[in-house]
Formats: C-alpha cells, structure tokens, sequence
C-alpha cells in the first residue's frame, strides 16, 4: 500500500467513503505539519479550531493537574484528535505533544466551512460520518472515570448504560433508534 493509499484508508475511517473525483480537492483542503518530540501542538484551554491526523510520529494527549499531568492516550498513525474544535472552535480540553517525532495532517474549521459552502451536498455525508465518529468517542470516553490512586491517575470503567441523552439525540439527528443495543 502506498503512502496515499494509507492516507485514504485512514481519512475514509473518519469521513467515509470519499467519492474518487472529490478525493483530490478534499486532499487539498489538509495542511502538512511535522512536529519533533516534546513540542506542543495543542495546549489544554488554547484556542483550538483544526482537526488532526497523525500520519507518523506518536502523540501524547494529557490533562494538566494540581499533581502534575495525566496521561489519557497515546496516538499513532491514522489517528485523530481535534474532532470537537473542527465542528466547534473554542478551548482545546487537553494538551498533545509530539513523543516520536512525525507528522500530522490538519483541516481547520474555516476550510471545512468552505468546502460546505461550495458544495453542501458533498460535505454532508462526510460531516455525518464525523458527527457518529465523534458521538462514539463521547460514549467510549463516558464510559470510565479517573481516579487518583497509589499516586498514579487511572481510568476506572464504568457499568454501560443505554437510552440516555445522546443516543436519543443520535437517534433524532441521524434516524436510527436511539437506543443502545442493550434494550
């Protein structure tokens, strides 16, 4: 597989099936930017406005604490994080900085306004594609809890639970139940 292929592989994974002849101007509409281990790229409560994919290197996403930082993942190629400023700019919620040095692929708030100006009935189905992507993250993140413990934060799953207000949101927005498959 080459490089491109890869690429395609992983925005496909975030927007969706990506029609072949809208490939090339989506393509354009992300910005290259490398970064070197322990450089910044977002900081916690910075204004933030772009969505992120790594494409090589590793990233460390962490929250600022009163004991120090907590570390919530770790990221690799094919990854994302800036889901939640792409759709709605405002405060980064937690900071990400380079662990192996690489390179990430970067579409701002204001390209992807522009690409639904020109053309919204193209950039739709991929804003769908982005709002379940993000709806999972949300569930998949509410599902745990940190908790300080031996001087260490870990995140401490918690019992599922179904029907709540995203799905029934999920379920409006998008036609589907809105019920988790528990009920």
């Amino acid at each position: 597989m080459t490089d491109n292929d890869e690429i395609w592989g992983y925005l496909e994974t975030l927007f969706g099936t990506i029609p072949d002849d809208y490939r090339s101007e989506l393509m354009e509409s992300f910005e290259e930017r490398s970064f070197t281990e322990g450089e910044c790229v977002v900081t916690e409560g910075a204004a933030s406005s772009s969505l992120f994919m790594v494409t090589s290197g590793e990233l460390q996403v962490y929250l600022s604490a009163p004991e120090g930082t907590v570390e919530l993942t770790r990221l690799g190629p094919g990854q994302v994080f800036g889901e939640v400023s792409l759709l709605d700019p405002g405060p980064a919620s937690a900071s990400v900085k380079g662990v192996v040095a690489g390179t990430l692929l970067a579409i701002s708030n204001a390209r992807l306004l522009e690409l639904y100006e020109t053309n919204p009935k193209r950039i739709a189905p991929i804003m769908r594609h982005l709002a379940t992507h993000l709806a999972t993250n949300l569930r998949r993140s509410s599902q745990g809890t940190l908790e300080l413990r031996d001087g260490a934060w870990k995140l401490e799953d918690r019992p599922k639970r179904g029907g709540g207000l995203l799905d029934w949101l999920t379920g409006l927005i998008f036609g589907e139940g809105g019920q988790d498959d528990a009920h």
